[in-house]
Parts: C-alpha cells; structure tokens; sequence
C-alpha cells in the first residue's frame, strides 16, 4: 500500500523489482485507483486474490481483487469485489490457510465468514479496534 499518488492505494511489485532495468517505480502495478483510503493488503493462499479493507463507501468494508488483472488488458476495478456490507468499520482481514475462510474485526468484534463474503457470523465480542488476526496452520 502506498500514498504515492496521494490517495492510498495498493500495488503490487515483483520481489526482485531492485534488480529489474529501471528498479521497482516503474515495475509497480497498481491494483486500486480512487480517491478513497485502500489499504492492509493480504494475499490469498493461493496468490490469486488481495483481500483489503477501503472506505470507498464512506465506511471501512473488504474487498478482494483478482491480481491476473495486471497481465491482461482489463481495468482491476472490473475484478474487484465488496465482500461486506456492515455499519461498522470492517477492518485486519486474515485468510484462513485453506483459503476457505475470512476473519475480520467489525467495530469491537471478531467475525468470521465465507471467502466469498456469505456466512457472517460472530467470533467474539470486545476486542481492541485495530488488532491483526492470524490463523493458526
């Protein structure tokens, strides 16, 4: 995630862009384009997909964007997905290791659901704002 343009967005940049001609500036591909906050990327197991929280709508929600955007002629936004919808701000997403699962902190509670964004349900209640979940292999 970066502010380079002056909004936050998300790219994304090989691993060895330092030994690429030109370095890693014009080897980024920028996987979001708005005026609104678009950030705390986290990859899919599989590496398909980038999973962040933005407040596009006026309040924090996750999306997914599928990264086989960059290699074809195809605008990501046309790839990108809303995955939430609640009135609090859903923010720390985390994919489950096989994939399947997403958790995510909405307001001061822990949910979980589907990797599609189907099946919200509630983990736990009164957890900290701003927390960084991980599941456990």
């Amino acid at each position: 995630m970066s502010n380079r343009d002056d909004f936050f967005e998300v790219y994304i940049a090989a691993a060895d862009c330092p030994d690429l001609p030109g370095g890693c500036t014009p080897n980024l591909y920028r996987l979001t384009d708005n005026r609104a906050f678009d950030g705390f990327p986290v990859w899919s197991p599989d590496g398909t997909q980038l999973l962040f929280s933005s407040d596009r709508s006026g309040n924090f929600e996750l999306y997914t964007v599928e990264v086989a955007c960059i290699r074809q002629p195809l605008d990501c936004s046309a790839v990108t997905r809303r995955l939430t919808d609640q009135p609090a701000r859903d923010i720390s997403p985390s994919w489950s290791p096989d994939g399947r699962h997403i958790a995510f902190i909405s307001g001061r509670a822990v949910y979980v659901m589907n990797a599609d964004g189907s099946h919200i349900r509630p983990m736990m209640d009164d957890v900290l704002p701003d927390q960084f979940l991980v599941w456990r292999p």
